[in-house]
């Protein structure tokens, strides 16, 4: 079975998307998501990511003559930073707080949106789509 199919054949699938057959807490599916595939758009958020991330990430030295994992993570961020308008399309993956239903909690907040971004991430790698999660 491929990632596609086991992300959408899920017994909880309802039928939606694979982003959208993440768990949640009590199936609140508590996320949205803002596809910006706008150009000028795209590139004023770069602007910005690049104005307030690059500076700091800048700012965290390399180890002397390494290449460590953390190096090179530290190299992709920086370059994810600067580049961060180019990329095809922009998805914000947002949730609201929601759950508990009665006395919403805002520490619930990210329970259904790290494994809907996930679900979404190893959904477009499955199609040949590179990713990233900006931390």
């Amino acid at each position: 079975m491929d990632a596609l199919e086991a992300l959408t054949t899920a017994r909880a699938m309802r039928r939606l998307h694979a982003a959208t057959c993440a768990s949640s807490p009590g199936n609140s599916q508590g996320w949205d998501f803002v596809v910006v595939r706008d150009a000028a758009l795209r590139k004023q958020i770069g602007d910005l990511v690049r104005e307030r991330m690059l500076p700091r990430l800048v700012a965290i030295p390399e180890s002397a003559g390494s290449d460590s994992s953390r190096d090179r993570m530290m190299r992709g961020g920086r370059h994810l930073a600067a580049n961060f308008g180019d990329v095809p399309v922009i998805v914000f993956v947002c949730g609201a707080s929601i759950y508990p239903p009665r006395q919403p909690m805002d520490e619930f907040v990210p329970s259904p949106l790290y494994p809907a971004a996930q679900n979404l991430l190893v959904a477009a790698r499955a199609v040949g789509l590179g990713t990233v999660a900006p931390d």
